[in-house]
């Protein structure tokens, strides 16, 4: 299946929003993996962003800090939230940046 990862910050509105997306629309990501990874750092902010968006209820989405470089390795800097489409050999297919339509991920769901 795909992954979906989203790379975000706790702190930031538009994530926010993205993240009450994929729980909304949880239903579409029958096969999907789900991953939202902030950087490291943010752990403080994460109790906060957990509540507020109830990502947690989702049993699909893991909500994780990164320890191992991989924003750094991945992250474009352009704008948050940074959402990575990989196939299902794990190979980039689409980044998609900022608030993203759920209707423009359909193509890499299921």
């Amino acid at each position: 299946a795909h992954l979906v990862l989203m790379l975000f910050n706790p702190t930031c509105e538009h994530c926010e929003i993205m993240a009450k997306t994929f729980h909304e629309n949880i239903g579409r990501f029958k096969n999907s993996n789900l991953l939202l990874v902030a950087a490291q750092g943010m752990y403080s902010y994460l109790p906060y962003f957990i509540e507020n968006t109830q990502i947690d209820k989702a049993e699909k989405i893991q909500v994780g800090i990164d320890s191992s470089g991989l924003v750094n390795q991945t992250f474009l800097y352009k704008t948050l939230p940074q959402i990575n489409i990989y196939n299902r050999e794990r190979k980039l297919e689409r980044i998609f940046f900022g608030d993203v339509p759920i209707d423009s991920l359909a193509a890499y769901i299921d």
